[in-house]
């Protein structure tokens, strides 16, 4: 009788560790990452937006059930048109923002969410180029270059099904570019998907 009695114990808590590597569990913090589409111009005369793309990884942590921080580090494909000019710009950029989410559904599995706060971004590389002629982006801004730091402000507004979310976005930057009367900054409009596990 001991022997029985300890072997279905022994089966209870077995299967008790079975089913509890499968249960959900509502996790704090979560990692992924993100791929946008990129509409990007200078806030000058005469400048036109100009498509790009951008890539990188991302993660939240969950302050309570309805406020998160957000940030990432991305590499990111900005530009610009000027006439016949064409600019392409690579920024390395870190976003860190904080917003609001709230889940509904069965589960409370999907969510929408807003966020709002800074950016940092380190220019990489990248071209102006015209028929005829391509010079590099970044460098000195004394000699006409563009600037290879900048900084703004930025927020997104989107949906998240399970691990998958919908999202959109405004950056404003609050660099100048270049150095000029009226003091061109970047903006920068973005669409994308992100993954999160």
């Amino acid at each position: 009788m001991k022997k029985l009695s300890l072997l279905v114990l022994l089966l209870i808590a077995g299967v008790s560790c079975t089913f509890a590597q499968f249960a959900p569990v509502q996790k704090r913090a979560h990692v992924g990452f993100t791929t946008d589409l990129n509409v990007s111009t200078i806030n000058a005369d005469g400048f036109t937006s100009k498509p790009g793309f951008a890539l990188g990884f991302k993660g939240d942590v969950l302050f309570s059930d309805y406020v998160y921080m957000n940030y990432g580090l991305q590499w990111s494909m900005k530009g610009w048109k000027l006439e016949d000019i064409t600019a392409t710009a690579h920024y390395m950029n870190l976003p860190i923002h904080v917003g609001g989410r709230y889940a509904f559904g069965y589960d409370r599995v999907a969510a929408v969410f807003v966020d709002f706060g800074p950016f940092i971004a380190v220019g990489l590389g990248g071209k102006e180029s015209a028929s005829g002629y391509h010079n590099d982006y970044f460098g000195n801004t004394n000699k006409g270059y563009a600037n290879v730091f900048d900084a703004g402000l930025g927020f997104t507004v989107g949906f998240q099904y399970r691990f998958i979310d919908i999202h959109l976005g405004y950056d404003f930057g609050l660099v100048e570019v270049y150095k000029a009367s009226d003091s061109p900054k970047t903006r920068n409009f973005y669409v994308g998907l992100g993954f999160m596990f």
